[in-house]
């Protein structure tokens, strides 16, 4: 164009002033949208619109090299490293982990609490709204994998099969179980192989004990209020909700026990500990809705009425936005790799479920291994004398427990009083179900290696697992 020959051949100092006036007044826009390039600054003027090129759009970056000096060619290179890069590209067949998080996490490392660590294993406490690993969305940012980047193994990080058929998910080594986006509490990773192998044993063998505290909504013993309920309901994919899982006689064995620690009359609400005895997808949400007590905020097996009253009295405010109430609390296994070491970890309330338990039931302790707690057992006990009765059974019992001798059951007899084994008991035992409190079920433990007549007495104490009749 005419006014470009013009800047290449006119007088040295008119194009000296005319690319000092451009640089002020690309730095009049920098500092301000709102100034007018017209607008005089404190050393002179801005370039005016006729010492503008007039030039069209591709032909601008031409010019504005044509026309930088020296120092602004530096400016720019400085400016362009400063930029921002171009999002890490999505990957679901990689062998490491995405780039680190990136702005658009809205989580920081320090929101993360570190509950156990040793060359093996991290036992941390997840924060609501956290995935636990990459997945569609948040391949860079969002996940306690990018929390965690550098704390973990290069060797850990690596890509493995995943049972789960999860195909368009990233799961690394380190993750051997999972917790849900809006789940706070205990999750544990495996910073060797040898931990990975030890702690997948584990979760599969269900040897591991897990317990979950949550609030629900509504009393899960039905109406004669019990206080401790075990449910076995079958969980399979709900197909009419993608993501969502519900009770079907196809679907998977899934065991849960609920306790009930505290109910809340006035305002309908429950502080329950949930022990899983499997691990199914959204199995303590789905075994707690079966029950007629969802877990409180849950907006996916809630209901919306429920859900409206509860938000309307409690404005219940979470880090990780509208999440259910459930937290997993605690974790006892024996540490993966030194088999004689148990290892129990412990993650304390998240601030949303302490201040509601505070403000619900504020006599309670705050740890929830104080909490009141009475629970249904079974009562094994081997090397009884094979004359022994019920009754004499229910004496022996006595000093720790009453329990009645019509509740006492030893294997059957024919008329030659010889006996029968059956599928739970043989000659020589005996089993009583009852419900006891803390402080009860630990006199009963004291009980085994005491004496019965001339025998040495082994009492065994497991929950009981049998299917609760509202359940």
């Amino acid at each position: 164009p005419e006014q470009d020959q013009e800047a290449e051949v006119g007088p040295a100092n008119e194009e000296q002033e005319e690319v000092e006036a451009q640089v002020k007044e690309k730095k009049c826009k920098k500092a301000s949208k709102q100034r007018k390039a017209s607008k005089a600054d404190e050393d002179g003027e801005c370039a005016p619109e006729e010492a503008e090129p007039a030039v069209e759009k591709k032909g601008k970056k031409n010019k504005k090299l044509a026309e930088v000096t020296p120092d602004d060619e530096e400016a720019q290179d400085e400016e362009t490293e400063k930029a921002p890069k171009k999002k890490a590209r999505k990957v679901s067949q990689v062998d490491e982990v995405p780039a680190k998080p990136t702005k658009k996490c809205s989580h920081k490392s320090s929101s993360i609490i570190d509950l156990f660590e040793d060359e093996d294993v991290l036992a941390i406490s997840k924060p609501a709204g956290l995935l636990c690993h990459p997945s569609p969305g948040f391949w860079d940012h969002g996940t306690v994998v990018h929390e965690l980047e550098g704390r973990l193994p290069a060797k850990m990080l690596k890509h493995r099969e995943s049972y789960t058929g999860e195909a368009d998910s990233f799961i690394p080594r380190a993750v051997v179980h999972r917790l849900d986006r809006g789940t706070t509490g205990v999750l544990l990773l495996a910073k060797t192989p040898a931990a990975e192998d030890g702690l997948t044993a584990q979760f599969k063998g269900r040897s591991m004990k897990k317990r979950y505290v949550a609030i629900l909504l509504g009393h899960p013993g039905g109406e004669d209020r019990a206080e401790t309920i075990s449910v076995n309901e079958p969980i399979a994919s709900d197909p009419s909700r993608p993501g969502k899982v519900m009770i079907s006689e196809s679907g998977k064995v899934a065991k849960s026990i609920i306790h009930v620690h505290a109910y809340d009359e006035a305002s309908d609400l429950s502080l329950v500990s949930v022990q899983l005895l499997t691990g199914r997808q959204h199995q303590i949400r789905i075994h707690c809705k079966h029950q007629g007590a969802p877990i409180a905020n849950d907006d996916d097996y809630a209901g919306a009425a429920e859900l409206a009253k509860f938000r309307k009295k409690f404005k219940v405010e979470s880090t990780g936005g509208k999440r259910p109430l459930l937290h997993c609390w605690k974790m006892e296994l024996t540490h993966p790799v030194n088999s004689d070491e148990p290892l129990t970890v412990k993650a304390p309330l998240p601030p949303d479920i302490q201040s509601l338990v505070a403000r619900l039931w504020p006599d309670l302790p705050e740890d929830p291994e104080n909490w009141p707690c009475v629970t249904k057992y079974r009562i094994l006990l081997r090397g009884l004398p094979y004359t022994a009765e019920a009754q004499s059974i229910a004496d022996f019992l006595k000093p720790a427990v009453s329990v009645p001798a019509e509740s006492v059951r030893v294997p059957k007899k024919n008329t030659k009083r010889k006996y029968w084994t059956d599928a739970t008991l043989r000659a020589g035992e005996a089993e009583a179900f009852v419900e006891l409190s803390n402080e009860e079920a630990e006199l009963v433990r004291k009980l085994s290696g005491q004496k019965m007549g001339s025998r040495w007495i082994e009492v065994i104490l497991e929950l009981d697992s049998r299917t609760n009749t509202d359940g």
